[in-house]
């Protein structure tokens, strides 16, 4: 969409869309004298837009895209990954996160499609596309090339479809608690799915083209752990993946034991209680802004809500809704709740970053630890609070 050009051309430092215009070269840069002194630049790019071709914006907009949605926490983390030692430094002093994302854009193709591949991973980690696995600690990912042609072949094997399987292996940190990082393994596999079509205008005929779509899915192997986890759109075919992964690379079978779970106590939420905090961590307030109850002897269920305007408590307010038939009282559990997490502003975010958390019981939790707020939320307080243990 042409909305990923503007925010691209008013987020980006002028120097840095220069550089990417001497990489790629476009009729839109002639819209601007770069030999003089300029300020914004972004009106007169934008409205160039309109004179491209199809085909001229349609590289425009998806270089954007990727520049933009590598601006984000876990994109600027990734991205950190792969800058080469003798960059750092200047990387450094680039002036904000699009002028990061530019420069390794511009600089380190192979390097920005990995931080690409890691983003994915991390983004889509603890979501609806991931499983976790338990295999066995302490091993090194083959990199053989009989290994990796094994591995390619069970992979083509299982979804038979026929097509071609490229596997890129790679070593990564990944963040975990109180600053501390994890060496993991990452595997991506790209494979063709079956042919599908498309009608295009050919010579001013409508003519069928055929193309073959490619299907990514990520693997990471953590050695001190011996957690894998396979991010892939298809739940079914995850732990068959897994099993095909640790066999062909690790040369060991698992079993497609999925990862313990967390057990979420959230009964105690059905009574005032405190939130200690760090000064350090920067927490402002914890709020209860949702509790969902249901009665011991029903399936049926009752919300409470506050507003995050609401100077009084849930609990204030459901004692003066309900009085004497208060269900916080007597006759309920708690099935769900939601907390209101604010943080005050700092270095990172000029205004008050808020994170809102929703806990099923006993097991659901949607904190996914992707930026480092919340892996602060998810690693250390839900257990300090006494809300969380692993079994």
């Amino acid at each position: 969409m042409v909305k990923n050009v503007t925010k691209f051309f008013r987020n980006t430092p002028v120097k840095s869309i220069e550089e990417y215009f001497l990489l790629y070269p476009s009729k839109v840069s002639e819209a601007v004298n770069w030999n003089k002194p300029l300020n914004n630049i972004a009106t007169p790019l934008i409205k160039a837009v309109d004179n491209l071709s199809d085909t001229e914006l349609a590289v425009l907009r998806d270089n954007a895209e990727r520049i933009n949605e590598m601006t984000d926490e876990i994109g600027q983390s990734a991205l950190m990954s792969v800058v080469k030692d003798e960059h750092l430094n200047h990387y450094h002093q680039l002036e904000n996160e699009y002028a990061r994302s530019t420069y390794i854009f511009v600089n380190d193709n192979d390097g920005f499609k990995r931080a690409e591949e890691i983003r994915y991973s991390d983004h889509y980690r603890k979501g609806s596309l991931w499983d976790g696995f338990e295999g066995p600690k302490g091993l090194t990912v083959s990199n053989k090339n009989s290994d990796i042609e094994e591995f390619k072949a069970k992979i083509a094997d299982y979804f038979r479809v026929g097509g071609k399987v490229k596997v890129e292996i790679f070593e990564r940190e990944k963040p975990y608690m109180d600053e501390l990082e994890l060496n993991i393994t990452h595997i991506m596999v790209y494979r063709e799915d079956l042919p599908k079509s498309y009608t295009a205008l050919e010579d001013d005929d409508l003519v069928p083209k055929i193309i073959r779509p490619v299907i990514e899915i990520a693997i990471t192997y953590e050695p001190e752990s011996g957690q894998i986890e396979v991010i892939a759109k298809s739940k079914e075919c995850r732990e068959e993946i897994a099993k095909v992964f640790s066999s062909s690379l690790l040369n060991t079978k698992i079993g497609g034991e999925k990862v313990p779970l967390k057990q979420y106590e959230i009964s105690k939420l059905l009574k005032q209680c405190d939130f200690p905090t760090d000064p350090e961590d920067g927490i402002d307030s914890v709020k209860v802004a949702m509790l969902k109850l249901k009665p011991y002897d029903s399936n049926n269920k009752v919300t409470l809500e506050v507003t995050a305007k609401e100077d009084k408590t849930i609990y204030e307010k459901s004692q003066e809704w309900f009085n004497i038939n208060d269900p916080l009282r007597h006759g309920f559990q708690l099935s769900q709740v939601k907390l209101v997490i604010h943080f005050m502003p700092d270095q990172d975010n000029r205004r008050r970053k808020t994170i809102p958390i929703n806990i099923r019981w006993p097991n659901g939790c949607d904190i996914k630890n992707k930026t480092k707020k919340e892996r602060l939320i998810g690693d250390k307080y839900l257990k300090r609070w006494g809300l969380l243990k692993e079994i």
